[in-house]
């Protein structure tokens, strides 16, 4: 596993696609998890998203995998470590601009960085304290596919 990100040289998802993706995120229907969490959310996302992540990436995406859009409503999170899965796959469709941190240990210093270009899958490492701060106009809209841990 990388160690904090790689960018995938994966294929991005057809246009039309996106946009209805990005529809879908910002009216912000279907919240999956963290209900009454109004900063972060995942979201239901039509079944042809799984269609397409199943006939298009390199994933053997079964029943244990989760195919979602995340939704940040907040300008920036504070550093943490996901509690409910250790890594995903993330590729950004809304709110580019925003750039996440990494540090080895919750109090110290940030060792890597990136901002992720809309259109792009990356791999994400979510069990080592991360951050996404600067998010444009407080949202960003993302494809997720991971397993719960």
């Amino acid at each position: 596993m990388p160690k904090y990100y790689e960018e995938k040289s994966w294929p991005s998802l057809p246009p039309e696609m996106e946009a209805d993706l990005i529809k879908v995120g910002i009216t912000g229907e279907g919240v999956m998890g963290h209900k009454n969490n109004l900063e972060f959310s995942i979201l239901k996302c039509p079944w042809s998203l799984r269609e397409w992540a199943s006939n298009n990436l390199p994933l053997k995406i079964d029943k244990k995998w989760v195919v979602a859009l995340q939704k940040f409503n907040i300008s920036s999170t504070p550093f943490h470590v996901d509690d409910f899965r250790t890594c995903s796959y993330n590729y950004l469709l809304y709110g580019e601009g925003a750039k996440t941190f990494w540090k080895e240990e919750m109090k110290g210093k940030i060792v890597e960085s990136v901002e992720y270009e809309k259109s792009k899958w990356y791999f994400h490492n979510s069990c080592v304290p991360h951050q996404v701060a600067n998010i444009p106009n407080q949202e960003r809209i993302a494809v997720t596919i991971f397993k719960f841990q």
